[in-house]
């Protein structure tokens, strides 16, 4: 593995998929739907692709702009570098394009990220917040 592909698998692991557990279901569907429609893409094709109303889409808008996930290019708005469109793919988006929210919802997968001093792998589920934890 490549230094820079290694680099990319530790932003992506320790900050892009904490930050996007982080985030509501709402505020999940509405960056899917973003990178689905082909970023950039105004805040009224969101709300139409997303089924939901304009205002309500605005305000959740407004949330993901403030918190540094999305910006603005003149009217256009596309994803900041905090979540990359290919993690959002990968883990809110079904192989269909569509949003699947089962599987984020309940997503299972563990961190397993070694732990020296316990001598045990992390027993909580990918994209966690806080500190690692094993089952000792």
């Amino acid at each position: 593995m490549h230094a820079t592909e290694l680099a990319q698998d530790i932003v992506e692991r320790n900050i892009s998929i904490p930050a996007l557990y982080d985030l509501s279901q709402s505020e999940r569907t509405h960056l899917a739907t973003l990178v689905s429609l082909g970023e950039p893409a105004s805040v009224a094709e969101i709300a139409r692709n997303a089924g939901t109303p304009y205002s309500t889409t605005r305000d959740i808008h407004r949330r993901l702009l403030l918190s540094g996930y999305v910006s603005y290019q003149g009217k256009l708005s596309s994803l900041t570098k905090l979540v990359p469109a290919d993690v959002i793919r990968k883990i809110v988006l079904g192989e269909d394009g569509t949003v699947n929210h089962a599987d984020y919802a309940t997503n299972e997968i563990p961190c397993r990220q070694w732990m020296p001093r316990s001598k045990a792998y992390c027993a909580l589920r990918e994209g966690h917040l806080g500190r690692c934890r094993s089952k000792k």
